[in-house]
């Protein structure tokens, strides 16, 4: 059975995204934020001329394009559905913040759009996903209550999951039902 490609990034906790902010901090999201206190996702659902840019700390530097549903080598992968979960500061367990639809996914991080803000600390930050702004939905946090698998067809110690084996299809059909019952909501930023 062919579902929807998609792919999850496993980011640190925010309320909004759009950069660390008096209100807003970043919680959970490894050993970098534990360190630096910020991480490179802080801007994920920043919007800038018209699109969001996401970060996420991938696995040798690349997202397996292949692996995301094309089935050739290609430097990116468009019309993706990009999941972002991060660890619950009160509860256990990673759960499903937000996602951009009809993403494009890139190999490699690129480099920020001129002028786009996306700095922090002198660090110029990429991303390796973006949309359109219309498709990005960012859920409240009180409305963050969908969990991540783990284990066996899920989310693993890498902050990046495909959930592209067989023992994940159910789970998958349950993401894309969720993120369908959920548009057209007051559940959004």
């Amino acid at each position: 059975m062919c579902l929807q490609k998609m792919v999850f990034f496993h980011i640190g906790w925010m309320e909004r995204y759009c950069g660390l902010t008096e209100g807003d901090r970043i919680l959970g999201g490894g050993r970098f934020v534990e360190d630096e206190g910020w991480g490179y996702e802080i801007f994920n659902f920043k919007p800038y001329k018209g699109h969001l840019y996401g970060y996420v700390e991938a696995p040798g530097g690349h997202i397996d394009t292949c692996r995301v549903g094309d089935a050739k080598d290609d430097d990116s992968s468009e019309h993706v559905l990009v999941i972002s979960t991060a660890p619950h500061p009160d509860r256990v367990g990673a759960y499903i913040v937000g996602w951009y639809q009809n993403a494009t996914v890139y190999r490699s991080c690129q480099e920020s759009p001129g002028g786009s803000g996306r700095e922090h600390n002198g660090q110029n930050i990429g991303y390796y996903a973006s949309t359109r702004e219309l498709d990005g939905y960012l859920l409240r946090t009180k409305y963050r209550n969908f969990p991540m698998l783990v284990g066996e067809g899920g989310m693993g110690k890498a902050n990046l999951c495909y959930c592209d084996a067989e023992s994940s299809v159910d789970f998958r059909k349950r993401v894309l039902a969720y993120i369908e019952s959920a548009q057209g909501s007051n559940y959004f930023e």
